[in-house]
Parts: structure tokens; sequence; C-alpha cells
């Protein structure tokens, strides 16, 4: 498994990994499964997936819903299947709650959205904050609280909606076991100042390559802002300056700067992670990550 921030290198990393050690790529991005999201969400290029075969790219559309529950029963079957056919399954994504749930093997709620009860949990945050919810969530379930940033109320509401139906159900599936005791699990990493550049660099090249074009594409197509597949940094942004709400610039300086804070808050996530080994993703960094899973690799066979 590969993780870390954004544009610290991991999908590189994961492709060298793969082209070496006969492996086939598992997305865990959130993103990337949907079709026509690709500049923005630094999505494998053709040439990339025809050297490695990628799996959970590429098949959902924008307006179809995605989640953990069902990114967790397509990856462990994907899993299971690679490993099965004798090939190596490389994870790799920059969702955090995605890596920590297939590594740790949990097992969410299968609640049904409640489209009532989230309206009026949507209703109460406008009125009385998010902030507010998350302490409602924190008296009733510390744990799921504890996992979820007060800022993010989606999140807030929809543990709030899994508490409130999964009262009645009695009969929880066993969680599988995780994946983090068999796996090397590599962290790349490198210094903020570093890191700021390349996420800089990255969404002036995204934008090179079109990215306004793609998003003008995804609008002409209906598939709003309002949609959770087009809340991915830099869709919102670009497809607000297309309204008249930001220059071209400005919005530009939005998507940097929600950059660098998703890069936070992904450090924030990860360095929980006990079973990650750490490496810079500079090129001795990375030599020395590559040489760890193969040493892995040769101690498991």
């Amino acid at each position: 498994m590969v993780a870390g921030p954004t544009a610290v290198g991991k999908s590189a990393f994961a492709l060298r990994a793969a082209l070496e050690l006969g492996g086939e790529i598992v997305s865990a991005d959130s993103r990337q499964a949907y079709r026509g999201l690709d500049i923005g969400t630094a999505k494998p290029t053709a040439r990339e997936r025809a050297l490695v075969p990628h799996h959970l790219v590429d098949i959902l559309e924008p307006d179809e819903e995605f989640g953990l529950v069902p990114f967790l029963d397509l990856a462990r079957r994907v899993v299971a299947d690679i490993a099965a056919r004798g090939r190596l399954p490389v994870i790799v994504g920059g969702s955090s709650q995605y890596l920590f749930a297939l590594m740790e093997g949990w097992s969410p709620d299968r609640v049904p959205p409640d489209p009532a009860l989230r309206e009026s949990l949507g209703r109460r945050a406008e009125a009385d904050g998010g902030a507010q919810l998350h302490r409602e969530l924190a008296d009733i379930d510390p744990e799921a609280a504890g996992r979820i940033d007060p800022r993010n109320t989606r999140r807030v509401i929809r543990a709030l909606e899994v508490r409130a139906r999964s009262s009645a159900s009695q009969d929880a599936p066993v969680p599988p076991p995780g994946l983090a005791g068999g796996a090397l699990c590599v962290g790349l990493t490198l210094p903020r100042a570093e890191l700021h550049r390349r996420i800089d660099d990255r969404v002036d090249r995204m934008m090179e390559a079109g990215w306004l074009r793609e998003v003008e594409a995804l609008v002409g197509r209906g598939y709003g802002p309002e949609l959770p597949s087009m809340s991915s940094i830099g869709y919102g942004e670009l497809a607000g300056h297309m309204a008249g709400d930001a220059t071209l610039e400005e919005s530009i300086r939005r998507i940097k700067h929600r950059s660098h804070r998703l890069a936070r808050g992904q450090y924030v996530w990860l360095r929980r992670a006990r079973w990650l080994e750490w490496f810079e993703a500079d090129e001795a960094g990375i030599q020395l990550a590559m040489a760890r899973v193969g040493e892995r690799l040769g101690a498991r066979c």
C-alpha cells in the first residue's frame, strides 16, 4: 500500500513498484472512480493504464453515489482476485478514510440514506453551526466523533444518520481482517515547502492540460458543483469562475490554498497509522522504499 499527501508522488511510486514486481494497482481515491474527472483528480493516463492494470478507476458516472461501503466491497474483492492470480496488489490513493478502513478491517454501518433526516440536520447545521452537531455526535458516539473533523458537516450528518437508524439492527456483520498485518505500507513525505511547491506546480500543469475545459464539459453535461463528485478540489472553484463568482486567477489561488490545507489534513490522518513506514519522496528515499518492498516480498517467498 502507498499513502501520503496529495502531489507527493504516490502514483508514480505505485506504478514503478507494480512494473518491477508484477503488480496491479488498486485505486483508493474517492474521485478517480468517476468518469470525466480526469485532469483534476490526477487520474492515471491511458499509457499508464496500458502498462499496468488499474482497478476502481472510471467505474461510475459523476452523478452516481460512491462511498466507504461500496469502496470496501469492491476493493476487498479486487485485492483477493489479484492475489489469487499470483499478482501483487498495489493499493494507492489519497482518500485516507478509505485506506484506514481497508488496512484496519473496518465494518461500517450499511444504513441507507434518509433524505428527510439529512435535510432536518442540514437546516440545524445552518442555524446552529456544524460544531453543535459534532458535539451531539460526541455525546452519543465518541469514537465516531473522534474520527470526524468537526468542520466536515456532511460527514457529521451522515454519522448522526447512521446512529439514528442503525440502533434497531442487531445483526452487524463480522468485520473482515484488515490488510495491514500482511502488507507493506509505504508512506511518502516531503518537507512542507517542497510539497507546497509540487502542489502549485501540479495545479499549473493541470490548468495547462485543459482542466477548465474539462469542468466546462462536465457542467455542460449537467454535472453541477452540487454533486459530491464535483466537490473535489478545483471543480467547484472552476465552476464558480464559469458562473462569474471569481476570476480565473482567484480560482487558481483558492485551489492551491485548498490543496495545501488538504495535505495538512492528510498528514493528520496518516500520522496515526502505526502500520505505515515513512520514506522521503526524493530519489534517495524512493530507492530505499523500493528496496524495502523487495526485501519484504523476498522474506515472504
